[in-house]
């Protein structure tokens, strides 16, 4: 099955972007058929050039949709609440920690 559509897999990172890593139709045919003679060392290890594929476009993936929200975020401004001091006196107290200057 998953021979007959790997070629509908899209390359989504540009080949001068790939970092040398493997294609991700190849990273998931070997994932989940791993050859006989696969390292098993390395893919305990999560070191696998297949798993580090897999990886790299997570994490790719994950930074995208953070930027994407981070820019939607930025284009709404909020006015300041002004802080109560004896609220603000009231939530110090209760902290189980004295908070740092920063």
């Amino acid at each position: 099955m998953l021979k007959r559509y790997a070629c509908a897999i899209n390359e989504f990172i540009p080949t001068p972007f790939n970092r040398g890593l493997i294609s991700l139709p190849q990273a998931i045919q070997t994932l989940h058929r791993p050859p006989p003679d696969i390292p098993l060392d390395l893919l305990e290890k999560g070191k696998h050039p297949a798993q580090r594929r897999l990886i790299f476009e997570e994490l790719l993936a994950h930074q995208l949709s953070m930027l994407t929200v981070r820019s939607e975020t930025q284009k709404f401004s909020a006015q300041p609440l002004p802080a109560e001091e004896k609220l603000k006196h009231q939530l110090l107290a209760r902290l189980p920690y004295f908070p740092t200057k920063a």
